[in-house]
């Protein structure tokens, strides 16, 4: 069995490939927050967006379960230490919403929500709800 830094580890490199885009610096990923590409050769890092670590602490399964493109974003370190802001969340969950299927997600959430004690989960099924409704409305305006 992998460990969990190694499943991390996967899951960036992951992200790096299949949530890059065109920039004027070449192919690469964007932070999901600021939306700008890595600067200073610095690479982008993982954050978990819904659920984190501190969610399941004690849970080992579910420590496991939330390393997955379904919770986790890339972001700069200085825009990680504002992650957990209710904007920046808002911006996450838009970031996996625009590369992950709504429905996958709100899956995913409502299985981790079955297993899981406090109300973490169903806080963040109803945050991708609501972001869900949003990019429903802009896409409307935008026809």
């Amino acid at each position: 069995m992998k460990t969990l830094g190694e499943i991390r580890a996967q899951l960036k490199h992951t992200l790096y490939r299949d949530r890059a885009e065109w920039t004027k610096q070449g192919y690469q990923p964007l932070c999901a927050i600021c939306g700008e590409p890595p600067r200073n050769n610095r690479a982008l890092e993982m954050h978990e967006t819904f659920l984190t670590r501190g969610d399941v602490v004690g849970n080992k399964e579910l420590k496991y379960d939330i390393m997955t493109r379904n919770n986790c974003v890339l972001v700069h370190s200085e825009c990680h230490i504002y992650a957990n802001s209710d904007y920046n969340k808002n911006a996450c969950a838009f970031n996996i919403l625009k590369y992950e299927k709504y429905s996958r997600v709100r899956k995913w959430l409502v299985c981790v929500n079955k297993r899981m004690h406090g109300t973490s989960a169903s806080e963040a099924i109803k945050l991708i709800d609501q972001v869900y409704k949003e990019i429903q409305l802009e896409k409307e305006v935008t026809k």
